[in-house]
């Protein structure tokens, strides 16, 4: 009878894995949906998003044609790791010497004219974390950025660029400072307001 009982329950075990299977298998269903989700977030990695607050003009970035990008000193204590600035000022170097180059990028200090500065400070960090990461992952690093006149020493431009990170793997600083240095370069290749008027 013990030998029966186990058939059956192997039986049941069966018809229920085959249904469980068939779920996850629909689209837009179960795991398998949600894996394809992840999938995709995993391999495209962090990004960014701009929040202008005070928009140089479509004309002003043009007048530029040297770059130096500083450090973003974080206002997050021990919070985050120490060589966090130190990555988001490679990121930006990295990001703004992909062609089309903008600008030509100098070394922070070396006075020539026309040069715009990019510096900023780490506002802003969350992490996602524990359990619940695993089915609702999410890691941010906002900056607020000012775009600076060397000459004049005045500040022409400001905004909040934000390194969003939905990957599980990969959510780290890297990521997330490559976001940063994604929002910094589309705020540089576009203009805001002829967005916002359009």
């Amino acid at each position: 009878m013990q030998i029966n009982r186990m058939k059956v329950n192997t039986g049941n075990m069966a018809v229920f894995l085959w249904l469980g299977l068939t779920m996850m298998s629909t689209p837009g269903c179960g795991v398998f949906g949600f894996g394809a989700k992840k999938l995709f977030h995993e391999v495209k990695g962090g990004e960014g998003r701009l929040v202008v607050i005070h928009d140089p003009g479509p004309t002003a970035l043009m007048d530029y044609q040297y770059v130096q990008i500083e450090r973003f000193p974080s206002q997050m204590g021990s919070t985050l790791p120490g060589y966090t600035p130190a990555l988001i000022q490679e990121a930006c170097i990295k990001e703004l010497s992909k062609k089309p180059a903008l600008y030509e990028l100098i070394d922070p200090g070396v006075k020539k004219k026309s040069t715009l500065i990019i510096r900023g400070r780490i506002i802003h960090y969350q992490a996602s974390s524990g359990i619940s990461s695993v089915f609702s992952s999410f890691s941010q690093m906002i900056c607020r950025v000012e775009l600076v006149d060397a000459e004049s020493d005045k500040v022409i431009g400001q905004a909040n660029c934000v390194g969003l990170s939905k990957a599980i793997a990969r959510s780290g600083i890297e990521e997330l400072s490559e976001g940063v240095a994604e929002a910094i370069k589309e705020w540089l290749m576009t203009s805001p307001k002829k967005e916002d008027d359009d």
